[in-house]
């Protein structure tokens, strides 16, 4: 028995967007008409990461071609695999429901896709701060910004206390 190393959630539909859609119904077409300009000769598969003559290309000559695109885009250089995690990590940041994504990719369990596939992005947790940030000053029942005292001054009670005057920091975060 043969086998690639997939769940069966490897195998799976997905939808796909129209831009995507459009590209790739004019390139599964132009495959057809080389199938049929080769006849006979043409290999029979269903690959569509073929050479002119219907060879399915190395792994290593789609790896380079990748490369040649990232170094032409200006962009970090990175893996070819590491498309999926970036995939995963703008999908996350864009609020999408993680138990599609994880479908979408083809991970049996969500928790994969969230351990592994799925990175912190910088600065994409700043609305929670400012949310919190917010709630934490109504409840200080502070109202303006310059009205805002120091972190120590609300916890020791000491309105307008001077910073240097020895005490240590009551906490230091970092």
């Amino acid at each position: 028995m043969e086998s690639d190393g997939k769940s069966d959630a490897g195998e799976r539909e997905i939808a796909l967007d129209t831009f995507t859609l459009i590209h790739l119904r004019q390139y599964v077409e132009r495959i057809n008409d080389e199938r049929h300009a080769f006849e006979g000769s043409y290999p029979k598969h269903d690959y569509i990461m073929v050479g002119p003559e219907g060879r399915p290309i190395h792994p290593d000559t789609i790896t380079a071609r990748f490369n040649r695109l990232v170094d032409r885009a200006s962009v970090p250089r990175i893996r070819l695999h590491d498309v999926r995690h970036t995939y995963s990590t703008m999908a996350q940041d864009a609020g999408h429901n993680v138990k599609i994504l994880s479908e979408r990719i083809g991970h049996a369990d969500k928790s994969i896709t969230m351990k592994i596939y799925t990175h912190r992005s910088q600065g994409i947790d700043r609305p929670l701060a400012q949310t919190m940030g917010t709630l934490i000053a109504q409840a200080a029942g502070i109202t303006a910004p310059e009205a805002i005292p120091l972190v120590t001054d609300l916890v020791t009670d000491r309105p307008n206390a001077d910073p240097d005057d020895g005490d240590p920091p009551l906490a230091v975060v970092g």
